[in-house]
């Protein structure tokens, strides 16, 4: 299920709902659309339940692959086993940063050193309901521009004889979707 939907794309664009001509197209869109802010922020913002992760342990700080965490247990365990519930970290020794998918250890000064020695369960990401407002009506934006210069593949500049226009290319983000990115971007300490 993706993080904005047909409809919310064919409202913006003002097709109706019976038109049906670029539906695969704008599906396609979407899904690249998505692709891209995930990749722009650092962070899946698909929904995932009980995803389990081993990370490299030795900061203070881990970073998981999704925004959005919740339901979080961690695991230290430097033979990387992770069979025992008393390697289990309690909840009181990390603080959840949910938006940036972010834990910081407290009490200790890092989590266990070594490779792939801490363990982590959690759920992430956002149902399309979930997603924050600001984000899911940039992402639309972004998705409804691309499909308008869908012919213009390589345009920059038109001129008039009155004046010219520069137009921006069709792979870079706009800038006032851009900006939303920024707030929800990930920012490694």
């Amino acid at each position: 299920m993706s993080l904005i939907t047909l409809t919310d794309v064919k409202t913006q664009l003002e097709l109706l709902p019976a038109v049906v001509d670029y539906d695969a197209f704008l599906i396609e869109l979407i899904d690249d659309v998505v692709a891209e802010a995930e990749s722009y922020l650092d962070l899946k913002l698909q929904v995932i339940t009980s995803e389990v992760i081993n990370l490299d342990g030795g900061e203070s700080y881990l970073y998981l692959p999704h925004a959005n965490i919740s339901g979080v247990s961690v695991w230290e365990d430097s033979e990387r086993i992770f069979s025992s519930l008393n390697l289990l970290v309690e909840d009181t020794d990390y603080i959840i940063y949910q938006e940036r998918g972010r834990l910081k250890r407290i009490g200790a000064s890092h989590f266990l050193k070594g490779n792939k020695v801490v363990r982590v369960q959690y759920d992430g990401g956002y149902g399309s309901t979930a997603l924050p407002k600001a984000l899911k009506r940039a992402l639309i934006k972004q998705v409804a521009y691309t499909f308008r210069r869908r012919k213009d593949l390589g345009l920059m500049s038109v001129t008039y004889p009155d004046g010219s226009i520069s137009k921006m290319s069709m792979d870079e983000w706009l800038p006032d979707v851009e900006a939303v990115l920024d707030r929800f971007k990930r920012i490694a300490l």
